[in-house]
């Protein structure tokens, strides 16, 4: 995954005592590369940003706890996932590029079973 330059900002900010913290991360779906802003995130229907939980990091990465649902999804192909701050707005962290596109028909539940951050 990528690192935002909000995200890269607010880590490298540590350093100079700053504290930094995030109390929830919300994964996106998106059309297109989001680039550091989070553009083209899917839209309609009854997509939502939806809360995603890590396991503690080890060596340098951590992956997700638990599957997320994206339950009743707009006729739309997938090709990004993002990381926020907020289930609305806020800032966007990370993102990463599907190993290959998915088409999603109307009414369809994207279940995303694993995802691994690494900093390596």
């Amino acid at each position: 995954m990528d690192i935002s330059d909000y995200l890269e900002n607010a880590w490298l900010d540590t350093l100079r005592g700053n504290p930094f913290s995030v109390s929830a991360v919300y994964m996106s779906l998106h059309s297109d590369d989001p680039g550091e802003d989070g553009a083209n995130e899917i839209s309609g229907d009854g997509y939502a940003r939806v809360q995603v939980i890590f396991n503690a990091p080890s060596e340098g990465s951590m992956a997700m706890a638990s599957p997320v649902e994206f339950p009743n999804m707009p006729n739309v192909t997938v090709t990004h996932v993002g990381l926020w701050d907020s289930a609305t707005g806020g800032n966007f962290l990370l993102r990463g590029a599907l190993s290959s596109p998915v088409d999603i028909p109307a009414g369809f539940t994207l279940r995303i079973t694993a995802l691994t951050i690494s900093l390596d």
